[in-house]
């Protein structure tokens, strides 16, 4: 058996409408993901813990939903998500990159209470 990454249920499901590139994105750090599982699960299918259930991947232009299997050796995406609103109409606040709409916020003030 071999580590692999794939949508559940499917593609067309999981990532239907999305972006091409914020896709292509998705598709490269699944890429990255799954090497990194596979050297931290050496012995992929005699793994005895439980799962480590979701997580989030944040890329460009959005983030997706996904879990790691050792014993199956595969990584599995349940959900992607793409910005809402295009790069240059968002403002980054604070060490978290969290973003808003920029005309929302005049300060990292207003931000901050909202």
């Amino acid at each position: 058996m071999t580590w692999r990454w794939e949508y559940e249920p499917d593609e067309g499901t999981v990532a239907g409408g999305a972006p091409a590139g914020f896709l292509a994105e998705v598709e490269k750090m699944a890429d990255e993901l799954v090497r990194a599982a596979e050297v931290l699960h050496l012995h992929g299918p005699g793994y005895q813990d439980a799962d480590e259930g979701a997580k989030y991947a944040f890329v460009a232009g959005g983030f997706f939903v996904y879990m790691v299997t050792p014993r199956s050796e595969l990584l599995t995406i349940w959900q992607v998500t793409p910005n809402p609103l295009p790069l240059t109409t968002r403002r980054s606040f604070g060490r978290w990159g969290l973003t808003r709409p920029a005309a929302r916020f005049q300060s990292r003030e207003e931000f901050m209470q909202a």
